[in-house]
């Protein structure tokens, strides 16, 4: 999905690969909802204003919650464009501060992801919920969310959730200080992200690791993974993430007696963050020289960066504060909803269990229902077979008996024959009499 908090995704698509006003008439043109769905979600893929890609992501909201009321058989794919417009609505709020309209709309794209099986949706909501909870201080759930994204996304082979879910995870053990897990799962997530060849992904991981390392003490591997970190930013013209990289390779070089050679980097990193017109990257580069002067016994100039760091960190405080205030104000209906959340979750769960249950108790009465069937189908056969295999046996018999009294009906006959012979050979012929008679009448 495009809109996720920290690393993106990249939501599966068929890839348009056409300009803006083509999208556009291709859109009016579109013979059918699916085909206006995935040209709206290319739209939204493509444009990065966040003042413009809502309303496409408006329109593609109201046209899959238009066919999913019509209940036809592409129904779970346009509940698939639906959990991405909710995510993006979601990705949106928080943005712009709204931490509580932005976890409802996450939970709401993962409930639909998990009705429709979607398992790589499930797994980016995961971890934008996870997101959620670690802004809000909750660590322990933030850490729950996104081993769960972990274990779908190993499931499922998403490598490029599993890379984020990892860092996501080494993150969290980073803020609770315990930095050997950490750099375990920031090495496994930089494993990934070479596997994949995502440089940017790999930079990041670079770039943390060598934090790690700093952390305990091992400059050579702090400053080796801080060094492929900008190698790899140089290479893909990530100019915010090459000041960050210049700034702690010139605070670590200065904080190890090396401040010539840090000096290079840090005014490096000024010069960018200067034009990048950051207040944090311009603070965190002003640190580094204030050590490097000092450490140069340079204190006029070591002094113009203690004042500089002041300005850039009042202009962060007062933009940190503001959010704050605004945090502080929404705490108490955060927890507030998230009880509401949980006890509403439980019920839909019931619900849920309920459901599965009864479809459980018709699937053992029709597969009950199956096998009698069968059990009477086998005993019928067993009879019909029976019943011919005792007709066969009486057909047999029957044909003994009309062959033996065939046999017998034969044996009579020819008695009967032979005695016709005996008596005729015995016996004076019809002729001889008359004859004899005729003559006895003459004399």
């Amino acid at each position: 999905m495009k809109k996720i908090i920290l690393i993106l995704f990249i939501f599966p698509l068929i890839v348009l690969g056409q300009d803006a006003d083509a999208l556009k008439l291709a859109l009016e043109k579109a013979g059918h909802d699916t085909t206006r769905c995935r040209i709206l979600t290319e739209m939204i893929e493509n444009e990065g204003d966040d003042n413009i890609w809502p309303k496409y992501n408006k329109q593609l909201e109201s046209i899959a919650r238009k066919n999913i009321a019509n209940n036809g058989t592409l129904k779970d794919i346009y509940l698939k464009h639906l959990a991405y417009a909710l995510n993006n609505t979601g990705y949106l709020a928080n943005s712009q501060g709204d931490i509580l309209k932005a976890l409802e709309y996450f939970r709401k794209s993962l409930f639909i992801q998990e009705k429709i099986n979607d398992k790589k949706g499930v797994a980016e909501s995961l971890n934008n919920i996870g997101a959620i909870y670690k802004k809000q201080g909750s660590i322990k759930r933030a850490l729950e969310y996104y081993q769960k994204g972990l274990a779908i996304n190993k499931e499922i082979g998403n490598k490029e959730g599993e890379g984020t879910a990892l860092n996501n995870i080494a993150g969290i053990y980073d803020t609770r200080d315990e930095i050997q897990k950490a750099l375990v799962y920031y090495s496994l997530s930089l494993k990934i992200a070479e596997e994949l060849d995502d440089k940017s992904s790999k930079a990041l991981a670079y770039n943390n690791i060598g934090y790690i390392y700093n952390r305990m003490g091992d400059v050579s591997k702090a400053l080796f993974y801080f060094k492929g970190s900008l190698k790899i930013q140089e290479e893909i013209g990530d100019r915010i993430g090459i000041v960050n990289s210049l700034s702690n390779m010139s605070y670590l070089l200065a904080d190890n007696g090396r401040a010539n050679e840090a000096l290079g980097y840090a005014n490096r990193g000024m010069e960018m963050a200067k034009e990048l017109g950051f207040p944090e990257s311009i603070k965190s580069v002003a640190q580094s020289l204030k050590k490097i002067f000092q450490k140069q016994n340079k204190y006029e100039q070591a002094l113009e960066m203690y004042v500089l760091e002041i300005k850039m960190r009042d202009s962060i405080n007062n933009d940190v504060t503001q959010k704050a205030s605004i945090k502080n104000q929404v705490q108490y209906e955060f927890e507030k909803k998230e009880l509401v959340a949980k006890a509403e979750y439980k019920v839909e769960l019931e619900k849920q269990q309920a459901v599965a249950e009864e479809k459980q108790r018709r699937q053992k009465v029709i597969i009950s229902l199956v096998i009698a069937g069968l059990v009477l189908v086998i005993i019928f056969v067993a009879y019909v077979f029976k019943s011919l295999n005792v007709t066969r046996k009486q057909k047999q018999l029957i044909e003994i008996k009309n062959r033996e009294v065939e046999e017998k009906q034969t044996e009579i006959l020819d008695s009967i024959y032979y005695a016709g012979r005996i008596q005729s050979a015995l016996l004076p012929s019809y002729k001889y009499i008359d004859k004899n008679l005729s003559r006895l009448q003459n004399n």
